[in-house]
C-alpha cells in the first residue's frame, strides 16, 4: 500500500457518526454542548409553547437587526423559542419577554449562535415540526430533467446522524499538497465541527460556492500541524489547492452530523429517483402552506 493510500484508510477509519430519525431522536441535540462542570454532553432541547404572544414577539424581531440575515434570525428565534439548548438556558422568562436590553439579547444571541451548525439546524427543524407538525410541502425541480416536482415530506422520518462524544466530531485530514503556513510546512490539519456564527458572518452569497467553502473550512480548523490551536487568517489557506479542497469538502459532508435538510423523490417525468433541498427561510417553513425551493 503506498503512502497516500494508507493516509487515505487512516483517515476512513477514523469515527463515524451514529444515524436514526428525527422522531426517534426527539427533544436532543445531534451533538450537543460541553457542561464545563462535568464535562459531559448535554443535549436537552426545551421548547416555550408557540402562541400568539410568542408570534408578536417575533414579528418585532423581524423588524430589527437581528433579522439581517436568515442565519442572524435563526439564531434569534431559537435565542426566544428555546428554554434550554444543551446546557445553555437562552432566558427570556414568561414576564420579561421582548422587554429585556438590547444587549442583554445580543449576549444571549451570541451564546445560540455559539452552537454546533448542526445542532441549530436540527434545533429549527424540530422547532418546526413542534409548532404546526411534521407534514410539509415542498415545490421544486427534479435535478436530472428539470421537471417541475411537488414533493409531500414527513419530517419525522428525516435522517439524523449524531454523536455520543465531542471527540467523534474531530478528524484529522492530511493534506496532499503541504502549505508554508507562519515558516513552517504544514501537512495535517485537524477538523472539528463548524459553529452556526460561521454562516452568520459568511459574506458569500447563494451562488458563490467557492466563498462558502473557504468560510466553512477556516471556520471549522481547530488545530494545525506544528502551530497547535491557532486562529488562520483566510489569506494564509489562500495556496490551498483544489483537490485538498474538494477532498476536505466531500470528507466534511461525509462526517456531517445533524438531519438530512433534503427530501427523497422518485420523479414522474425521468422516473429517477433524486432529492431536494427543504428550504428552510422563516416565512416559507413556518407555515402551512407549500414550501418552494
Amino acid at each position: 500500500m503506498d503512502e497516500s493510500a494508507e493516509k487515505e484508510k487512516a483517515e476512513q477509519d477514523q469515527p463515524s457518526p451514529k444515524e436514526t430519525t428525527l422522531k426517534e431522536w426527539g427533544h436532543r441535540l445531534p451533538c450537543g454542548t460541553v457542561d464545563t462542570t462535568t464535562g459531559q454532553l448535554v443535549k436537552d432541547i426545551i421548547f416555550r409553547p408557540w402562541n400568539l404572544r410568542r408570534e408578536r414577539q417575533l414579528g418585532k424581531l423581524k423588524t430589527s437587526s437581528a433579522a439581517d440575515s436568515v442565519m442572524t434570525f435563526a439564531s434569534a428565534v431559537l435565542t426566544v423559542m428555546c428554554t434550554k439548548l444543551g446546557h445553555i438556558r437562552p432566558g427570556f422568562d414568561e414576564a420579561g419577554g421582548l422587554k429585556m436590553k438590547p444587549q442583554e439579547f445580543a449576549e444571549l444571541r451570541l451564546q445560540t449562535s455559539n452552537l454546533v451548525l448542526e445542532d441549530v439546524l436540527y434545533t429549527w427543524l424540530l422547532l418546526r415540526r413542534e409548532a404546526i407538525g411534521p407534514d410539509l410541502e415542498v415545490d421544486g425541480n427534479c435535478p436530472h430533467c428539470r421537471q417541475e416536482v411537488h414533493v409531500y415530506a414527513d419530517l419525522d422520518t428525516t435522517t439524523v446522524k449524531y454523536v455520543d462524544s465531542m471527540e467523534e466530531t474531530f478528524w484529522t485530514y492530511t493534506l496532499r499538497d503541504p502549505l508554508q503556513i507562519r515558516g513552517k510546512e504544514i501537512s495535517e490539519l485537524r477538523f472539528g465541527p463548524a459553529r452556526w456564527s460561521v454562516l452568520e458572518h459568511t459574506k458569500a452569497s447563494g451562488i458563490d460556492t467557492g466563498g462558502q467553502k473557504s468560510d466553512l473550512i477556516l471556520g471549522s480548523i481547530e488545530e494545525v500541524d506544528q502551530l497547535g490551536k491557532v486562529a488562520l487568517l483566510e489569506t494564509e489557506l489562500d495556496e490551498m489547492s483544489k483537490r485538498d479542497v474538494e477532498k476536505i469538502v466531500a470528507e466534511m459532508d461525509a462526517r456531517a452530523i445533524g438531519p438530512d435538510m433534503r427530501v427523497e423523490f422518485t420523479c414522474r417525468q425521468c422516473f429517477r429517483v433524486a432529492k431536494i433541498q427543504i428550504p428552510w427561510d422563516y416565512d416559507t417553513f413556518f407555515s402551512c402552506g407549500r414550501s418552494a425551493r
